[in-house]
């Protein structure tokens, strides 16, 4: 998973692969602080999905590459 968050690319891919990636660490129930806005475990998936529809991904994609960052435990 690191080796995917760690692609190059911004927009859409950057977005899909952070995105992912907070949905796992949701699913895994690890401390995760949520973006501004984001109150439960649905609300990742709904920000991500509404960013495609509008083709809006900043600054979503880097608020969850910032979290992810944030979270690494290696």
């Amino acid at each position: 998973m690191l080796d995917a968050v760690n692609l190059g690319g911004g927009g859409r891919d950057k977005l899909m692969r952070h995105g992912v990636s907070v949905l796992l660490n949701l699913a895994a129930r690890l401390n995760y602080p949520l973006s501004p806005g984001i109150n439960n475990a649905t609300g990742p998936y709904n920000a991500t999905r509404n960013a495609y529809l509008t083709s809006t991904f900043e600054p979503l994609d880097t608020e969850l590459a910032d979290a992810n960052n944030l979270n690494c435990p290696f």
